[in-house]
Parts: structure tokens; sequence; C-alpha cells
């Protein structure tokens, strides 16, 4: 029994340091070192140059690094009111709205961010993007009935048709704007999703 519990501790262990690890090295994205031209010379040809011409023997300027802000940063317009998001709504016709609801912390959500932004950029006739933060606007994201994140929620005539949660392939949220961008009813919509999906 105590063998057991001694290996069941030391399995444990290994998983939380494992995960660890990874989410370490995700976290850390090292950037390459470019070679300057003292670098890439022959050793023969570095000796003889004093160290005063050397690039590498001068410090490198400081820069402040300014903390930043993510609201800033995003290209998807931020909703993060329920009044902004019911007009939003109630003023959308046929166009189809696309929520990306995310966290700040979610690594899945940093990682879906650049996809729907490539998608909106490519669908501005079919479909407008927004992004609302569930940690912000707890309220919308309890109005769309949020279990998990990132999930992004298609409007289409003021109704909810689809949702998808997690992190999908691209080819999943097209399939959704090719079926619903076009459609000029949320019934002709879900049509669509359920004749591509069967």
């Amino acid at each position: 029994m105590n063998l057991s519990k001694s290996h069941f501790n030391f399995v444990r262990n290994a998983i939380a340091i494992s995960i660890f690890a990874l989410f370490i090295s995700a976290c850390n994205k090292s950037k390459p070192v470019p070679i300057t031209k003292s670098e890439s010379q022959p050793a023969s040809q570095t000796q003889n140059q004093p160290v005063s011409q050397s690039p590498q023997s001068q410090p490198a300027p400081q820069t402040k690094k300014e903390p930043v802000d993510q609201s800033k940063k995003e290209s998807l317009p931020l909703i993060s009111k329920m009044d902004e998001l019911k007009k939003l709504i109630d003023t959308s016709g046929n166009t189809l709205l696309v929520f990306d609801l995310y966290a700040d912390w979610c690594m899945p959500c940093r990682l879906l961010s650049p996809t729907l932004t490539t998608l909106a950029s490519a669908n501005t006739k079919n479909a407008r993007f927004f992004r609302i933060n569930v940690d912000k606007s707890r309220d919308i994201a309890a109005e769309f009935g949020v279990n998990g994140i990132p999930y992004v929620v298609f409007v289409k005539n003021k109704e909810a048709i689809y949702a998808i949660t997690g992190l999908n392939p691209s080819e999943r949220y097209e399939k959704v704007i090719a079926s619903c961008g076009t459609s000029q009813t949320a019934a002709a919509c879900k049509g669509k999703l359920q004749e591509s999906y069967y």
C-alpha cells in the first residue's frame, strides 16, 4: 500500500511538472538573434580590430517597455455593455454578426484571435465581427449561455443561430460564414448549416 501511494505521488508530480514546463515554453517566445557584420567575419580578420570599434563592446541603449493594453491592440471592435450589444443586434438587419467571447488569461482565446481577425478582413461584405471579454461583461456571457471559452456565437436576424466552443480549425468558422453570410433569414441559414453538416 505504501509503495503504490508513493508511486502515485511520483506520477502526479511528474505530470504537474510536465504541464508546467509546457506552459512556460509556450509563454516564452524566443526571438532569433541577428548576426552582425563582425560576427560573420573570419576569426583572423576580427583579431586585428581594436576593441573600441567592435559593435558588441558598446552598450545597447536602454528602452523602457510600456505595458500593452489589450483593448488597443485588438483589431476587432470590443463590446462591453449589454445595451450596446442589444442595439447592435437590433440594428443589424440581415447582416451576420460574429461574437468572440474570450478572456485575457485564456491561451486558446489568444490563439484564435488572429484567425478571427483574418476572417473578419476577408468577409467584410458577409459578416461583422466583435469581441466580448467575459470577465468584464459577465452579464453578456450569461445571456449567451457561455460554458467554456473561446466561445464564438453567430447571430442572424436577432437570433443566435450557431455557436462554437473551444479552439477549432479556421475552416469550421468559414463554413458557418459561407452558409449564413449570404442567407436572408435565420431559418435559411440553419437549413444550410444542417445540409453542410449532414
